[in-house]
């Protein structure tokens, strides 16, 4: 399969697994996959489906979120206000899908965030702040570490 028809592959598996998610016996026939009668088990727990999570910060990834995305992980972005700009192009999207941009999961990932990002993020509706540090090269150091990054970003903020 060529790299160019990758999204709309993604986007057609995804199509193809959510009635296996939810039917007693599914079938489909697309262009990338086909089956007939088939049973796929267990089945997921909560509302017969997994949440879709996409990632990516190009319009097209974002329109992929609006189209058949249950949330959006935005990484590597400079600031809130980049966030901003990202979400208010969901928000367009997800109307012209007619699809309430309130009910997908927002995950964004920061260059340089700072705890007093986190109030802006949620007035946003960002659900989550994802943290990308380093962990300590050694593993007796690692408790100590995940304990300063609760004091930082959980216990300061609840």
């Amino acid at each position: 399969m060529s790299f160019e028809h990758r999204a709309a592959r993604t986007a057609e598996y995804v199509t193809a697994m959510r009635p296996l998610w939810r039917d007693d016996v599914a079938s489909f026939d697309g262009k990338f996959v086909g089956f007939d009668s088939i049973r796929v088990n267990p089945k997921p727990v909560h509302d017969h489906r997994i949440p879709i999570m996409l990632g990516g910060n190009s319009d097209s990834a974002l329109q992929r979120v609006a189209s058949w995305g249950d949330g959006w992980y935005g990484f590597n972005l400079d600031d809130v206000a980049a966030v901003r700009d990202r979400i208010g192009k969901l928000d367009r999207w997800c109307a012209e899908a007619r699809r309430d941009r309130a009910q997908l999961r927002l995950a964004v990932a920061l260059r340089n965030p700072r705890e007093k990002d986190l109030d802006a993020l949620a007035e946003l509706g960002v659900d989550e702040l994802v943290l990308v540090e380093p962990p300590p090269e050694r593993s007796d150091a690692v408790a100590g570490w995940v304990g300063a990054l609760a004091d930082r970003w959980v216990t300061n903020h609840s």
